[in-house]
């Protein structure tokens, strides 16, 4: 009996440390698979800016075109030459470039200036008349980083690392972004752009705080019951107002921009509408979709 009794505290304890080693080695293989997650979201990025910058290389050597960018950037008085006080008339509503421009953007028109002021120092031999070249590579700045965010973007919605990648690198060297990134005019276009994502992911993270969740799990009590995770409401407040001040920033480079919350809420009730049915229907059991 007693020689039994070993043999069985024996077994227990082999048992005991076989269950140990995989939970080491499950420790290790969690943190080899979060340095291995990180060094290919760094690989992807920069693959991204790389081809971006391999389609674009030569952008900053062009010239101005022959449409809205002489009338927006050579016939405008306000840049030739450039200064704090022209710089401030420019969010007066009734400056003369709103009658060209035929609506109110006065964040995209300061963006404008601030590359005029880059020339002027660049170029300090003829400070009167800007150059093309920083207007371009601004214009590009903005294109990669509009890239970058549409990436993490796509990252957070759809926790796929190939398709946010692919995603992404198709945005940024699809040549109908030609329009946008070669003409200064379209700056409008990047530059509300740049805000609308920052926006929306800003958003995304107040959710988050808010309600748990939102994308990368199916349970519906971790996505919509707030009981489930208490939020945190100085980080919820912050993150609301900060997401509409951007948003705000957004409508001062286009007004046009005006529908983007409507856009984001039909795509959130898109990819969450079964959610919200079960959700809605548990509030009241007599409800149908």
């Amino acid at each position: 009996m007693v020689v039994i009794k070993k043999k069985r505290k024996d077994k227990k304890s082999s048992k005991e440390a076989r269950g140990k080693i995989p939970t080491a080695y499950s420790e290790s293989q969690n943190n080899k698979n979060i340095h291995s997650i990180t060094g290919s979201t760094w690989f992807h990025t920069i693959v991204i800016v790389g081809v971006t910058l391999l389609c674009f290389y030569r952008l900053p050597s062009h010239g101005f075109s022959l449409y809205d960018d002489q009338n927006f950037i050579l016939e405008n008085t306000a840049f030739q030459p450039i200064s704090l006080t022209n710089a401030v008339r420019l969010w007066n509503p009734r400056h003369p470039i709103y009658q060209k421009i035929d609506y109110y953007m006065p964040l995209t028109v300061s963006s404008w200036a601030l590359d005029a002021w880059i020339s002027q120092i660049i170029y300090s031999e003829q400070r009167d008349v800007p150059k093309p070249g920083p207007f371009h590579t601004m214009g590009l700045i903005y294109h990669l980083i509009n890239a970058l965010l549409l990436f993490i973007l796509l990252r957070q919605m759809t926790n796929t690392l190939w398709g946010s990648s692919l995603g992404a690198l198709l945005f940024a060297i699809h040549p109908i972004q030609v329009e946008a990134v070669c003409w200064i005019s379209s700056r409008p276009s990047t530059l509300s752009m740049l805000f609308c994502m920052s926006a929306f992911l800003i958003y995304l993270y107040y959710i988050r705080q808010a309600r748990g969740s939102l994308f990368s799990s199916s349970d519906i009590r971790t996505s919509w019951d707030i009981e489930r995770k208490k939020p945190h409401y100085p980080t919820v407040i912050k993150c609301f107002v900060l997401s509409s001040i951007v948003f705000s920033l957004a409508m001062l480079s286009k007004p046009v921009v005006l529908v983007f919350p409507l856009m984001v809420g039909a795509l959130l009730w898109f990819l969450k509408r079964k959610e919200i049915f079960h959700y809605l229907k548990s509030l009241n059991p007599n409800w149908q979709e």
